[in-house]
Order: C-alpha cells, then sequence, then structure tokens
C-alpha cells in the first residue's frame, strides 16, 4: 500500500505532456492553417518546424508532395513560429538521395497562408500567400 502512494504521488508531480503545436486538422486549438500548393510535375517535401516561446526549433510533421496535387495542409496553435521549408530530393546515379533546398517560409507569429511551389521541373520557386 505504501508503494502504491509513493507512486500516485510521483504521478501527481510529474508535468503534463505538453499539447502538439499542430494538428491535421483546423479546431478551436488550432486556428492558423498553413496549405502546401505545387503546380509542379516533381517530388518535393514540406518540412514544418514549429517554434514556441522559450523553446528551440523542433520538426513538427513533413509531408510528401508528388506533382500537382491537392493542397497539403496542416493546422497550427496561436503563439508560436512555423518554418516551412520545402525540399526536392535529388536522385545520384549511385542510388542515393540528397535534397536540394527550394525555399524558406517563415510565419513569426503564425497565421494562416499557402505556399505556393511554381515553375518548371528542376527549377522550381515558391512564394507566400
Amino acid at each position: 500500500m505504501r508503494h502504491l502512494c509513493v507512486l500516485a504521488l510521483l504521478a501527481l508531480a510529474a508535468p503534463a505532456a505538453a499539447q502538439p503545436s499542430f494538428s491535421p486538422a483546423p479546431g478551436p486549438a488550432y486556428p492558423n492553417t498553413i496549405c502546401v500548393v505545387n503546380t509542379v510535375q516533381d517530388e518535393f517535401w514540406a518540412v514544418f518546424d514549429t517554434l514556441a516561446p522559450g523553446q528551440n526549433w523542433a520538426m513538427a510533421v513533413g509531408l510528401r508532395i508528388i506533382g500537382p496535387m491537392a493542397p497539403q495542409c496542416m493546422s497550427f496553435a496561436p503563439g508560436i513560429a512555423v518554418r516551412v521549408r520545402v525540399t526536392m530530393p535529388v536522385r545520384s546515379g549511385s542510388g542515393g538521395t540528397t535534397s536540394n533546398l527550394v525555399c524558406t517560409q517563415l510565419l513569426q507569429p503564425v497565421r494562416s497562408a499557402t505556399v505556393n511551389i511554381t515553375g518548371a521541373p528542376q527549377a522550381p520557386v515558391c512564394s507566400l500567400s
């Protein structure tokens, strides 16, 4: 019984798990939606990094975007910064893959926005709207 009481006190003293700063669906806790729209016939990764007050940048999620497709979106909590890094995989002759950075978009503080990938294959550009 004494063991159970000590464990219960330790559980009460443990910090609660922090609410994540992002969600695949908008809602009251995640009112800021960032979508990536691709019109280029190529493959990209959109990596969303978050920065909460008093924290360091942390990768939240990466979305694979292949060719023109429906907008790929993530929703974020208010009061944070979001950095969207769009990369394009490059395959080498030896079978390896590296990533070329296409663009970085910073929303500080986060707001709803669209990152547009346009241009030609192997020569994409990004813009923020």
